[in-house]
């Protein structure tokens, strides 16, 4: 395996599924496009990732298969594998919105739901799972936030829903210390 092919597979892994574009955010500086391509080519060949396409525009991005979940975690990886469909325009949406998010400094950690069991995030929030979660941490104050990308609209009721399970994390003292709402549109905002 080449020298960051591992890095590589791992972040696939935590998203289920990258673009090109998100790959080379989530490496930095530690490699460029074509040695991305080439460790995703050595991916490939191995079975550990395959290509997909998804949406109207055919983008391509690259998926973690069964193979790629066993090897990181083992027999475990059956709990992850089927979980989601990595094509859909919401994951790659919260994967831009997590690949950004990591580059502040501070913003300390992120998790996404595929690398947490369903228990512990019943822990972190009340009956909500949050698209995912960051750690922030600016020297004197240490929190975790739960992140909601929002890519289609919401009734009323769906909205209130939702704000009320938080609102019920807060006053039960719940891990999660705050609430990250993420749209793409003046319209979902509002």
């Amino acid at each position: 395996m080449r020298k960051n092919s591992y890095f590589l597979a791992t972040q696939i892994a935590r998203f289920g599924a990258l673009s090109i574009p998100q790959m080379k955010l989530a490496c930095g500086d530690r490699c460029k496009q074509a040695t991305i391509y080439r460790m995703l080519d050595d991916l490939i060949d191995q079975g550990l990732v395959k290509r997909i396409v998804f949406g109207k525009e055919a983008k391509f991005r690259f998926a973690a298969t069964p193979n790629l979940y066993y090897m990181i975690n083992g027999e475990d990886f059956k709990r992850i594998t089927g979980v989601k469909e990595f094509s859909s325009l919401h994951t790659e949406a919260v994967a831009d919105v997590l690949l950004t998010l990591s580059r502040y400094d501070f913003v300390t950690g992120i998790v996404t739901e595929l690398e947490v069991e369903p228990a512990h995030l019943q822990h972190f929030c009340y009956n909500r799972t949050p698209d995912a979660v960051i750690e922030i941490n600016n020297g004197t104050l240490q929190a975790y936030l739960a992140i909601e990308v929002e890519k289609s609209r919401k009734s009323n009721e769906r909205i209130s829903e939702v704000l009320n399970k938080y609102k019920l994390t807060f006053q039960e003292n719940m891990p999660c210390g705050g609430l990250m709402v993420v749209t793409d549109t003046e319209t979902l905002r509002d």
